[in-house]
Order: structure tokens, then sequence, then C-alpha cells
């Protein structure tokens, strides 16, 4: 047992010494990776697909994701920024920019509201015709 636990930290010390050289943190990396999971893709809000926010609203469920080095991840990981977006049929999606649509949701917390930045990294919804 004592050898097993010197084994284990001469590995860890060696990993540690091999990220300071190259100058990346990679153990840190490594360890909030394993921790977030995959991302999840967010989608652009599109009417054609999604319907339009004032008949389909209050099909859409608000939820919060967390943005995470340009990515977004369901659950929270410390330096990660709050984001509310909206889910619908276990796709995410950001809300309307329309600017009737503000506050005119009272589920939605808009202080948490997707940013410009939000906006730009949505991904294109992929052409499949008719909304899910």
């Amino acid at each position: 047992m004592r050898v097993s636990a010197i084994v284990v930290a001469s590995v860890v010390a060696a990993g540690m010494g091999a990220s300071a050289c190259t100058g990346y943190g990679g153990t840190v990396s490594y360890g909030v990776t394993a921790q977030l999971g995959p991302p999840i893709d967010v989608y652009g809000y599109q009417a054609g697909y999604w319907g339009d926010w004032r008949t389909s609203l209050s099909l859409w469920s608000p939820v919060v994701v967390y943005e995470y080095n340009g990515a977004y991840y369901p659950q929270p990981v410390r330096g990660a920024r709050r984001v509310e977006v909206y889910q619908y049929h276990g796709q995410y999606f950001m809300p309307p920019q329309d600017h009737d649509w503000v506050h005119a949701d009272k589920r939605f917390d808009y202080k948490h509201r997707p940013s410009g930045q939000d906006y730009a990294r949505a991904r294109p919804r992929p052409d499949h015709g008719s909304h899910p």
C-alpha cells in the first residue's frame, strides 16, 4: 500500500514538472475538462425553426448554461459565466433579439441574458425542415 502511494506521488510530481517546463498549466485544464464533460450546442434563435416568440414562448423553458473558454456547459464550474438561454425538446438556443421580446417573458432572468459575443458564438441551426 505504501509503495503504491509513493508511485502515485511520483507520477503526479512528474506530470506537474512536465507542465511547468512547457509553460502550459496542463494539469489544471485536464481537471476542469474532466469536471465539465463535453460542451453543449447552443444555437441561434430562428423563428422558422422554433416558432415566432410571440406564440411559442410558453413552449420554451428558460435555462442556465455556463460559458467557459467559449464553450457552454449545463453545470457550473468555477470561473464560468452564467448565461440564460432557452431549451426546447432538448435543444438549447439563444433568446430572440427582437426589442419587443425584452421583459416579455417573466420567467427569464434578464440579468444573465446572452451578450453580443454569445450571439456571435451561437451555432447555426442545421437545416432539418420543421421544428422539433
